[in-house]
């Protein structure tokens, strides 16, 4: 229940930039999620199962069913979350190093560098993601 915590301090935290608290909090809401009805259908899935009541148990479909939905939707938001936060710092970290050899080059050489790495690195990014 310490995400609940989580949530709560990054709503309340001023300092963050917004693209970064509402991953956060996109993370947060979907463990939470995880925690409160994923986990507990799962234990009533397997104990269902242990039991062998799988034949033609509405109870024991119905179970599997929600466990399956549920899990699947935390399961993908919690992984694109990463995903974008990811991202989001990968690129922030491209634009600085692209933004800090156009505003300061230190020399040409270095500056011309610098420029080429960050394309190079956008461009593998978009290879992979395609």
């Amino acid at each position: 229940m310490l995400n609940v915590v989580t949530i709560h301090a990054i709503r309340k935290t001023v300092s963050l930039p917004k693209p970064l608290k509402t991953f956060l909090l996109s993370l947060g809401i979907s463990d939470l999620g995880v925690g409160l009805f994923v986990l507990p259908l799962y234990i009533g899935h397997l104990v269902m199962k242990l039991e062998q009541n799988t034949e033609s148990n509405s109870t024991f479909n119905t179970i599997s069913s929600a466990y399956q939905t549920t899990a699947y939707l935390f399961t993908f938001a919690s992984f694109f979350g990463v995903v974008a936060l990811s991202a989001d710092r990968f690129l922030g970290d491209v634009a600085a190093v692209v933004r800090s050899s156009t505003i300061s080059p230190l020399n040409n050489r270095t500056n011309k560098r610098n420029k080429e790495r960050g394309i190079k690195t956008v461009e593998l990014l978009h290879i992979a993601v395609q």
